[in-house]
């Protein structure tokens, strides 16, 4: 499996930009705080991601008011400026199933999963990032 580290300046240029182009997603809890996240590389070449973790007091809350807890679920890495996310590489045509246990949240009602993610290209990274969320918000079990 490869990765590529990113640094938190860098993280910036994922910010914002919403996009469904081309990437399948399907996000399941499969018991009390634990979720299935599942997405297919349908872009034509291959790709880098991770998978960030947002919690709000409200399912329907806009894009401001999500707080983001965790940049990286593979890594458990917290959101803060200083934080390095290790991109994880995920080939053409591939898909990727990634498994998640909640820990214990002490206020959030709400959380929901955003795949970040950039295109290669034949001579190496597009250095566009798109961002897509699951469709709909998991209501915290206690």
């Amino acid at each position: 499996m490869q990765a590529i580290v990113l640094f938190p300046f860098v993280l910036g240029l994922f910010a914002g930009r919403p996009s469904d182009e081309c990437l399948t997603l399907s996000c399941q809890s499969k018991a009390k705080n634990d979720y299935t996240i599942k997405f297919k590389n349908a872009c034509g070449d291959s790709l880098f991601y991770s998978v960030s973790l947002y919690s709000s007091d409200r399912p329907n809350a806009s894009s401001g008011n999500w707080e983001c807890l965790i940049s990286d679920i593979k890594k458990n890495t917290d959101c803060n400026e200083d934080a390095v996310v290790a991109l994880t590489f995920l080939g053409k045509d591939k898909t990727a199933d990634i498994s998640y246990k909640l820990p214990p949240l002490k206020y959030s009602k709400y959380i929901r999963f955003e795949i970040f993610y950039s295109k290669t290209t034949g001579t190496g990274w597009d250095r566009k990032s798109y961002g897509k969320y699951c469709s709909q918000p998991f209501k915290v079990s206690r």
